[in-house]
């Protein structure tokens, strides 16, 4: 159970960063709740969050862009449930109204998800 939906807690998209800033946690619910519509997409698996807010000291730490849009809270990195493919994943992630409209990113083993407004966003790390 969680305490921002019924499947997602604050802490899940806290910072991950160890010396930076107290793992806070500024994440949009709009966000999560789009999560909420990805999961239900997926066959209503749990869905692991391996990276969500980022601040940035951490975000600089792991290579992340200056832009990114995890600094803004509005950004999730999203494990690829066993039974689908990244590929797969992405392509369900887009039938969610949120992230059709702003970013999804491939990579081997997750998606990068986030509910941009400024402009449509598709990449594939794998090629």
């Amino acid at each position: 159970m969680g305490d921002m939906t019924a499947n997602f807690s604050f802490g899940e998209f806290a910072c991950k960063g160890e010396t930076c800033c107290g793992h806070s946690s500024p994440i949009s619910r709009r966000l999560v709740r789009a999560l909420e519509l990805l999961r239900l997409e997926v066959g209503s698996v749990p869905l692991t969050i391996t990276s969500g807010y980022r601040c940035n000291v951490h975000n600089k730490a792991v290579g992340g862009l200056p832009r990114s849009k995890h600094r803004e809270g509005i950004a999730a990195d999203v494990l690829t449930p066993p039974h689908i493919t990244s590929k797969e994943f992405a392509e369900l992630a887009g039938r969610v109204g949120l992230f059709y409209k702003g970013g999804i990113g491939i990579y081997d083993g997750f998606i990068h998800v986030d509910i941009r407004t400024d402009s449509r966003a598709r990449w594939d790390s794998r090629t």
